[in-house]
């Protein structure tokens, strides 16, 4: 018995980047946007405006001094 790693299924995806897309589930549900990119390997796309999370940035003390601020960003959503 030899084990190996198994690939992951690729899934053909039928939404393109620049689309407009609504989001039927989950805590976004109902807002529309434009999609930003496609990752078909992980089965995920990121669309404007929706399912944004918040990045901590750290201050930068350098040559400039920048402050610390929250960044926010779309995130990736799981497509079905």
């Amino acid at each position: 018995m030899t084990l190996r790693h198994e690939r992951a299924e690729r899934h053909t995806i039928q939404i393109r980047k620049g689309d407009n897309v609504k989001v039927i589930g989950g805590k976004d549900a109902g807002k529309s946007g434009r999609v930003l990119s496609v990752n078909a390997a992980k089965n995920t796309v990121v669309v404007e405006h929706v399912g944004i999370i918040k990045r901590h940035t750290r201050p930068i003390l350098r040559k400039t001094s920048r402050a610390g601020s929250l960044r926010k960003k779309p995130g990736s959503m799981f497509r079905t």
